[in-house]
């Protein structure tokens, strides 16, 4: 089954409801074809601009629907129960549309040939499509010609082209949107773009929203090993950002890029000005020693909230303040324990926390656990993928992606040979790098579940890689070491 059959369905479906020529049996199908889309992907960015383009005009630019079949390629593969139900769903769908007509279906878009109520043998112009659209049905001819016309004029779909068949001639041309297989990403030749120190350790990496800028926590020197935050543009090497605090362990940039949460020990996080020197931060959200001593924080996906895990004696929060003005929000008691790192899923409905093996994700509007799991290992960082998909973890030598929903392992990728330390999914969410104690970075392609890239060269001796990070896009990873020294990467497949 083509994620281009699905797209085509779904416009088909939308047009019916602009136009009024509902079809009361195909429509529930697809109906229940798109529930399952929204309960997957309801708020993946391509998703939701597909589903506006279709309901509102009843046509899809191609550039949507390209994206469109992108995100279902990648649930597809990656999630064999999405897969399985969302085929049952397109099966029926086709039963009923074949039932209708005695010409073979009018939504199979592989062969190229039919869109629509479309259905021609051999390559036709649009001209010709219209042509035959109109004589098969005069009533609805005039109310959807122009729709008609926009959706088979779109030039292709995840490598398919609507209007022709088959994009070109080459019958082995992998198809956009689906990720590559580990042979051909592996063949980008990762190469160092840049190198350069921030002192003693490199605890955390951040890029800005914008992906211009890097901000890097790093131990330096000096009395009480003072944690020193810099922002850098990571082009030209310019520093345009400093801030001595003694926590930083966690960074986060605002959306907006203009301010940067920093936190981490000594019971200490706040909210600081992204470009400037800085002494204090413009707003200090926690300054209490006897808090736990560390404070997990991090900027909350599309809202403007920033959140801190505040632990005391006999239990744990999480505590949401207001950005920028800092003024305290929702708290939520998460019970006893201690709580040492935290992730948001990206639709900023869930966020997830771990202590030693044991892993949770809770509902962020109640503050009630939805599931409970155990990892492997002791678990040292965790991440959700960018659709909300995937929550992974770092546990032991491994990282394990989890079903946020049922708290299941979908499967663990293994091959570091010491602790892995971090995690971070690449944007697009094809491929995830884990920077372990053994002194090498490793990018795993998710649908090939292999390695793709072994980026060596930070010093084992020294924790190994310790921090990553991905601009915006995908197109450069920065990776830190516990000697300080700060890799930036491209081609990493």
């Amino acid at each position: 089954m083509g994620m281009e059959t699905v797209v085509a369905l779904i416009v088909d479906w939308a047009t019916r409801r602009i136009t009024g020529m509902a079809d009361q049996a195909l429509d529930a199908t697809v109906e229940r074809m798109w529930t399952l889309i929204g309960n997957k992907l309801g708020t993946h960015p391509a998703i939701v601009r597909f589903r506006d383009a279709a309901l509102r005009a009843g046509h899809v630019p191609p550039d949507v629907g390209a994206e469109a079949v992108e995100a279902l390629t990648q649930a597809e593969a990656q999630d064999h129960v999405f897969a399985r139900e969302l085929q049952a769903a397109v099966q029926a769908a086709m039963t009923l549309s074949a039932r209708k007509k005695s010409q073979p279906s009018n939504i199979d878009v592989i062969r190229g040939n039919s869109v629509g109520d479309i259905v021609a043998t051999g390559p036709v112009n649009i001209k010709q499509r219209v042509v035959n659209y109109a004589g098969r049905h005069p009533a609805r001819f005039t109310a959807i010609a122009v729709a008609a016309v926009l959706i088979l004029s779109s030039a292709s779909y995840g490598g398919v082209q609507l209007l022709g068949g088959v994009v070109g001639q080459n019958t082995d041309r992998t198809i956009p949107g689906r990720p590559q297989a580990a042979e051909g990403a592996a063949s980008k030749n990762p190469r160092v773009e840049s190198t350069f120190s921030v002192g003693d350790y490199a605890s955390a990496l951040a890029f800005s929203p914008a992906g211009d800028t890097l901000a890097v926590a790093g131990s330096t020197s000096g009395v009480a090993n003072a944690q020193a935050v810099t922002v850098r543009n990571w082009r030209s090497g310019e520093i345009v950002g400093t801030m001595n605090t003694t926590s930083g362990s966690f960074l986060s940039f605002s959306p907006d890029g203009a301010t940067l949460a920093v936190s981490g020990s000594s019971g200490q996080a706040g909210l600081w000005a992204a470009t400037g020197k800085q002494d204090v931060p413009a707003v200090q959200l926690l300054n209490d020693s006897t808090a736990g001593g560390f404070v997990p924080s991090a900027f909350v996906p599309k809202v403007a909230e920033v959140a801190t895990m505040i632990t005391g004696k006999n239990s744990c929060a999480m505590q949401f303040w207001d950005s920028p003005s800092g003024a305290p929000k929702a708290r939520l008691d998460l019970g006893v324990g201690f709580w040492e790192g935290m992730a948001f899923d990206p639709g900023s409905t869930l966020f997830a926390t771990y202590e030693r093996g044991a892993v949770k994700i809770w509902d962020r509007a109640s503050g009630r656990s939805a599931v409970s799991a155990v990892a492997e290992d002791y678990v040292h960082g965790m991440a959700f993928s960018p659709t909300g998909q995937f929550l992974v973890t770092a546990n032991g030598k491994n990282a394990s992606l989890w079903d946020p929903r049922t708290g299941q392992v979908m499967f663990t990728l293994r091959g570091h040979s010491d602790i892995v330390n971090t995690v971070a999914f690449r944007p697009d969410g094809n491929a995830l790098v884990t920077g372990s104690k053994d002194g090498t970075a490793r990018v795993w392609d998710l649908v090939t579940r292999k390695e793709i890239a072994n980026l060596p060269g930070h010093d084992a001796d020294d924790d190994g890689v310790t921090a990553l990070a991905f601009a915006l896009g995908g197109e450069v990873l920065a990776t830190g070491d516990g000697a300080g020294v700060v890799r930036l990467w491209r081609n990493i497949g």
